[in-house]
């Protein structure tokens, strides 16, 4: 699971925070009633499997936006993890990674 803030700048100061049942019952309902709204404020936490729960709404032009994005995203950071892990191992096999020279 996704740690997700649902912290509002509409709150008082002297307010307490929400419960986690109160926050997991406002992104239910968000998620449910305006999930393009969901999507745009917590596509940060998505990850690529979490595509499938907006197939229903892949028509409305923001979640197919961030949908694509998603996938996108995921592939281009393994690339980038897997060239920095194939250079650590030519520095490794080298004898420089870790070296005192």
């Amino acid at each position: 699971k996704a740690v997700v803030s649902t912290q509002s700048t509409g709150r008082q100061r002297d307010a307490a925070d929400p419960s986690k049942e109160d926050q997991m019952n406002y992104l239910k309902t968000l998620f449910q009633e305006k999930p393009s709204q969901f999507v745009y404020r917590y596509f940060s936490c998505l990850k690529t499997e979490d595509g499938n729960l907006f197939a229903d709404n892949s028509s409305d032009p923001t979640i197919a936006h961030y949908l694509k994005q998603l996938n996108n995203n995921t592939n281009s950071h393994k690339v980038i993890r897997n060239r920095r892990y194939k250079r650590m191992q030519e520095l490794i096999s080298e004898g420089v990674y870790f070296s005192d020279e």
